[in-house]
C-alpha cells in the first residue's frame, strides 16, 4: 500500500512541476530518491501570469520568470506525518507592459484614478 501512495504522490508532484517549470524532464529527476535540487529553472510565464493576474499592476503581464534554486525534500518514510519541504531561492519575475492595454487607451483610466485620489486628499 505504501508503494502505491508513494507512486501516486510522485506522479502528482511531477505533474505540478511540469505545469510550472520549462524544460524540466520531471521523470528523470529521481523524485522517489528523496531530495531534488534544481538550479536556474525557468518558470512558464503564461501560467505564472494566470496565477498572479489579480495581483499584477494594471496594464502589465508576466514576461519571464526564473528560480535560481529549487529544493524539494520528501520524507518518503514519514509521508503521512512529516511535511514535504519546498525551498525557493532568488525567484525573479519580469513584468512588461501589456500591449493590448496600451492600445486600448489606458491613459483615460489613469486620469480618472488621479482625479479620485485628488478628491480623496481634499
Amino acid at each position: 500500500m505504501f508503494r502505491g501512495l508513494r507512486n501516486f504522490f510522485a506522479e502528482y508532484l511531477q505533474s505540478l512541476l511540469a505545469r510550472y517549470l520549462v524544460g524540466v524532464e520531471v521523470e528523470a529527476l529521481g523524485l522517489l530518491g528523496g531530495d531534488v535540487v534544481l538550479e536556474d529553472v525557468e518558470l512558464r510565464s503564461n501560467i505564472l501570469g494566470e496565477a498572479l493576474r489579480t495581483r499584477l499592476p494594471h496594464g502589465y503581464d508576466v514576461a519571464a520568470g526564473s528560480i535560481r534554486s529549487l529544493t524539494i525534500s520528501i520524507p518518503w518514510t514519514r509521508l503521512l506525518s512529516a511535511p514535504v519541504i519546498v525551498k525557493l531561492s532568488a525567484v525573479q519575475i519580469e513584468l512588461a507592459p501589456n500591449p493590448a492595454t496600451a492600445a486600448a487607451g489606458d491613459s483615460g483610466d489613469d486620469g480618472a484614478r488621479d482625479g479620485a485620489e485628488a478628491a480623496a486628499d481634499s
